[in-house]
């Protein structure tokens, strides 16, 4: 879940199950990092994630623990052996709030304005989201051959529409 919406891992792991509203497919976090509350608008796929989730009536989370009224603990073993299985080079550099730098820096690197990503990741000023915007190497190379058409398709149109 953590890679599909933006968000930090405790602000995930400590949703409860009223924070959830199932009709209109969002996911209240009261209070994050900057101190406002904030809406995830969650897709089908997420839905049916939370929705394969075991719900426990003495346990108000969606990410249950194994102490009675807790949520889950941080992942670290369970995200150790993950890092393990998919042969990450620098396993050390790689945290989960990773998460957080792969949802942003791949929606942008996918045509999404800044702008929405400043607000799917809660941000207050846009300087902390442009710090995703490091383009890649396809994206920079897409980005220079549309301004090279944009001036291409302007110079045929001006030729086109001189006397003959």
């Amino acid at each position: 879940m953590l890679f599909l919406l933006g968000c930090r891992e405790s602000e995930l792991r400590e949703r409860k199950w009223d924070d959830l509203d199932i009709i209109n497919k969002t996911l209240k976090i009261p209070r994050t990092k900057n101190g406002t509350y904030h809406i995830l608008y969650l897709s089908e796929l997420m839905m049916d994630i939370i929705k394969k989730l075991p719900r426990l009536s003495d346990n108000p989370y969606i990410f249950i623990g194994r102490f009675k009224n807790r949520c889950i603990g941080r992942p670290h073993h369970a995200f150790d052996i993950i890092k393990k299985v998919a042969h990450i080079d620098t396993p050390e550099l790689v945290l989960l709030h990773t998460a957080l730098h792969s949802v942003a820096s791949n929606l942008i690197s996918n045509g999404v304005d800044i702008s929405s990503v400043q607000k799917l990741l809660n941000h207050r000023s846009i300087e902390s989201t442009l710090r995703y915007a490091k383009l890649s190497e396809g994206k920079q190379r897409e980005t220079s051959a549309r301004i090279s058409n944009m001036i291409t398709a302007e110079s045929l149109s001006s030729v086109s529409s001189l006397p003959k």
